[in-house]
């Protein structure tokens, strides 16, 4: 046990039981233990916070028997979140019943749907690591040679996914005979009839995740407003940008002519303010930038 969590404990127990006596201060509290056999008598007593260290050593052993134990595993971001939350929870039930720590422990998680079965963990952690990953996709081969078997196909509509979804559901839940299983197999003959639509939308899926994909990988533009050596901000479409410099100049030049003129060679729009025939820059520009997804080692030398 951590020296964190051995204190933690500690408290727990103390504040346990100086709440037998509401409103009680825990300098003044003192502790009586009475033991009555015939004309014999033993008593114990001591402060709460020795009765609490006698407990919590009963409960965990001595810090030196813990530092014996095996060290815990190391725990990620996400595990120790958890760990927070939970002892959020657990402080919250024990100020409201503190006479029964170990029920309202066990209440309390099971009530936050902490609780697993024993190998529950196990099974957990085997499935998170097995769907951390992305799952698997068709490669543009697999999906021509998917195509090629399912011909001109059009894609299932909802309402057909709906239906074979209750076929599976009534396949799967309807009692089966001992003998011949007509209706499975009605069922089967049903969605196996049914299932080049599907491909079909399962195909168009696909290539519309790869044609986003490959849209991501390529470098994006974006148009960066700027005055003189200030960045006013980044945004998809030129538009935005100018109209941004553009709101900017008139607050200063309310009744002056704006004009963008652009150099097709750099892509710099700088913006103008006409007076009469005259034109001269107001330092505002919006120059086009490619943005990459991807870091090319190339590319940055």
């Amino acid at each position: 046990m951590t020296h964190y969590r051995r204190k933690a404990t500690f408290q727990i127990i103390t504040t346990a039981i100086q709440k037998l006596i509401p409103g009680a201060a825990l300098a003044g509290m003192q502790v009586e233990i009475t033991e009555k056999y015939g004309e014999t008598r033993n008593t114990w007593s001591g402060s709460v916070m020795a009765l609490a260290e006698r407990i919590h050593t009963a409960l965990y052993g001595t810090t030196e028997e813990a530092e014996d134990q095996t060290a815990p595993m190391a725990l990620d971001a996400s595990a120790e979140d958890l760990l927070s939350t939970t002892r959020k929870h657990l402080w919250t039930a024990w100020s409201l019943s503190s006479e029964e720590m170990a029920s309202q422990a066990a209440e309390t998680l099971y009530r936050l749907g902490m609780l697993v079965p024993e190998g529950g963990a196990q099974e957990l952690e085997r499935l998170r690591a097995r769907y951390s990953g992305a799952l698997p996709k068709l490669s543009p081969d697999q999906r021509a040679t998917l195509a090629k078997h399912i011909g001109n196909a059009l894609p299932a509509r909802d309402s057909l996914l709906l239906s074979l979804g209750e076929s599976i559901r009534g396949r799967r839940e309807h009692e089966h005979p001992t003998w011949e299983d007509l209706y499975c197999l009605n069922l089967v003959s049903y969605t196996g009839e049914r299932m080049a639509p599907v491909l079909r939308r399962l195909l168009d899926a696909e290539a519309r995740i790869a044609e986003l994909e490959s849209a991501q990988s390529v470098a994006t533009i974006h148009y960066r407003a700027s005055w003189d050596s200030i960045t006013l901000g980044r945004y998809t479409t030129a538009d935005a940008a100018r109209a941004h410099c553009e709101a900017r100049a008139r607050r200063d030049l309310p009744t002056v002519a704006l004009d963008w003129i652009e150099d097709e060679e750099d892509g710099i729009a700088e913006l103008v303010g006409r007076v009469g025939e005259e034109e001269r820059p107001l330092g505002y520009t919006v120059t086009a930038l490619e943005v990459a997804s991807e870091y090319d080692e190339e590319a940055a030398e």
